[in-house]
């Protein structure tokens, strides 16, 4: 009679380097196995053209796919990244989808974090909320929104943050003027020179 021998998990020294560093990476970090779940059921979605010193698994998100990409991240119930950890823009102004839209997010289950980046340019630039599934995700909008001019479809009450609501323009863009501080220069009697700064804003 002919018995199987008992089947023994592969020594990882044995396997393809490739596919040992992919286990063991995924050991380590959850985030590396949830990255690829992403990837393969968001196909549209991309990793990012260089590698980020923090080693964060990122992943390019279409706008249009935005909100679906954080509903399925946080409702799965392998990844539950339940916490939006950040939210911050920043302005590209050399590129046609100028502004970065960046997202961290965390799971309690598995201490791991995703980032994930949206872009978006244009005149009205413009990205869905994620306040439905992250409440606190309202005051970092409503800040992104009153310095950069991002606009967030689906906000319960967007509307600027620190500036008044009469104030034009958006301070963070970087085509945005900056105020300066010219000084003018005189001479007394003694023919010593004083200045003074003469505030204004420029346009």
């Amino acid at each position: 009679m002919v018995t199987n021998a008992p089947s023994t998990p592969p020594n990882l020294l044995e396997l393809r380097p490739q596919m040992a560093t992919e286990v063991l990476n995924e050991a380590v970090d959850p985030a590396v196995g949830h990255m690829a779940r992403l990837m393969a059921r968001f196909q549209d979605c991309q990793p990012p053209d260089v590698r980020l010193a923090d080693n964060i698994q990122t992943a390019i998100v279409p706008p249009g796919q935005l909100l679906a990409v954080c509903r399925f991240l946080s409702d799965d119930p392998h990844m539950r990244y339940s916490f939006l950890a950040e939210l911050n823009a920043v302005d590209h102004l050399e590129r046609a989808d100028r502004f970065d839209i960046t997202y961290i997010l965390h799971s309690f289950d598995h201490n791991s974090r995703l980032r994930l980046k949206t872009r978006v340019g244009g005149e009205d630039p413009t990205v869905p909320s994620v306040a439905p599934l992250w409440p606190a995700a309202s005051w970092h909008e409503r800040e992104i929104f009153d310095l950069f001019g991002v606009k967030f479809s689906g906000h319960p009450d967007l509307r600027r943050l620190f500036l008044p609501e009469d104030w034009e323009g958006y301070p963070l863009r970087r085509d945005e003027a900056q105020g300066e501080e010219p000084v003018s220069f005189t001479e007394d009697e003694a023919g010593r020179e004083r200045g003074g700064p003469v505030l204004h804003r420029t346009n």
